[in-house]
């Protein structure tokens, strides 16, 4: 999805992260060891220090904090007041968070808001993951103390189809013996219009705390497998080329003599696609986005194309690191269509049909080491009942199209499989 540009009131303060960190949270006892197999920044037991850095709430602010407090986790007493995209509040023009509270949430009240939810958020994700033993404030920690420090979140909240609340986090894990870690977080919350209404289904604090969240399960993610989604920095630059398509396939031809092959039968197929592969990219919007269009216009001034970034079903990395320093991008992601099989035959009752299986492949290249950070593999299978060539091209089209849908869903189950 693209959005508008980012607004230069919300890019990354001048000053250090760990000038950042100022407001001591609590302090956390670790008594539960991290599942084998795993590399974790959390050693099995520890004492840690949580800091938040959180600026003064306004007290305007106050009554929309403690609302939100009540569908934070660990805080849902009452299910009724949790808030959802089902059908009821879809068609609902006034739901009954809406209407007790008004969107009021002003640009300047969005850092403050998000840090004190991020802050009432982690306490509980630490103690349900870990089993922390909350110590009180001001215990002197021993010596060998883990300290996680949170620095001020970024906020941005963009309203065009869809209202989108993007935050961005720092948090730096020291722990006894080894260097400190600097974690790049992130979050996205994200809600549509009502039914035949202009306004949307959740308010702009219920797509921050929906975002806060995410970002805090990020962190559980990072503290278990210490990774993050490479996505998740503020300052990451994303590129997106063109997908390849087969511009001629082959059609087998099933009768009661038997299968025959025809070569190339169905021919001046579209040779790429502009959007027809377009993942989940949040938080990345532009201008750290470079679309398909772009990347189309570099690669012809590099007289290259988007199908020579691969070679059958793998990339190029060489091509494509050169491509990513043109493009001044950290991250390439790219995908075509490996192959299409298309058979045509009679069907059970008598009429004709036409089937096509098409194969997609993908990849995430870091730009300029080359690493392959993901790579996956996607299928689809359509068909029609007719055996006419305009029926051959719209089934390829829709299984090509499918393929990269199916693509697209593998990639945001990696993303996902940071958060924890």
């Amino acid at each position: 999805m693209i959005v508008p540009e980012t607004d230069s009131r919300f890019m990354r303060p001048k000053t250090s992260i760990l000038q950042q960190f100022s407001v001591i949270c609590t302090l956390l006892c670790f008594t539960k060891t991290v599942p084998a197999g795993q590399h974790a920044l959390m050693p099995p037991a520890a004492t840690v220090e949580l800091y938040c850095s959180m600026p003064p709430v306004p007290a305007s602010l106050l009554p929309e904090l403690k609302w939100q407090e009540r569908f934070l986790p660990g805080a849902q007493k009452n299910r009724r007041l949790q808030d959802s995209d089902d059908l009821f509040s879809f068609f609902s023009a006034s739901s009954h968070t809406t209407t007790a509270h008004p969107d009021l949430l002003t640009p300047i009240n969005r850092v403050p808001l998000a840090a004190a939810l991020f802050c009432r958020i982690l306490p509980f994700l630490l103690t349900s993951k870990f089993r922390i033993k909350l110590l009180p404030p001001g215990t002197i920690p021993p010596a060998n103390c883990m300290r996680i420090q949170i620095g001020l979140p970024q906020v941005k909240i963009v309203q065009h189809t869809r209202r989108i609340a993007l935050i961005w986090l720092q948090a730096q894990i020291t722990a006894p013996g080894r260097p400190p870690a600097l974690l790049n977080l992130a979050g996205t919350g994200a809600t549509g219009h009502l039914l035949l209404h202009s306004s949307y289904m959740k308010r702009q604090a219920d797509v921050l705390r929906i975002a806060c969240l995410q970002a805090a399960h990020m962190l559980m993610g990072a503290l278990l497998t210490d990774h993050t989604d490479p996505l998740a920095s503020s300052q990451v630059t994303l590129a997106l080329p063109p997908a390849p398509l087969p511009s001629s396939a082959d059609v087998l031809l099933f009768s009661m003599q038997g299968a025959r092959a025809l070569p190339q039968q169905l021919k001046n197929l579209p040779s790429e696609t502009t959007y027809g592969f377009l993942p989940n990219l949040l938080p990345v919007i532009k201008p750290r986005f470079i679309g398909p269009d772009a990347v189309r216009a570099m690669l012809i001034r590099m007289h290259l194309t988007a199908r020579s970034l691969w070679q059958g079903g793998t990339p190029r990395i060489a091509r494509i690191v050169q491509l990513g320093s043109a493009l001044h991008t950290q991250l390439l992601l790219q995908a075509r269509i490996t192959d299409v099989e298309v058979n045509t035959g009679p069907a059970r009752h008598g009429s004709a049909r036409s089937a096509c299986h098409a194969h997609a492949a993908g990849a995430l290249i870091a730009i300029p080491s080359g690493t392959v950070l993901w790579s996956g593999q996607g299928s689809a299978v359509m068909s029609e009942q007719s055996d006419t060539m305009q029926a051959q091209k719209q089934v390829v089209r829709d299984a090509e199209r499918f393929a990269l849908g199916d693509l697209s869903h593998r990639f945001q189950q990696y993303r996902d499989s940071f958060l924890r």
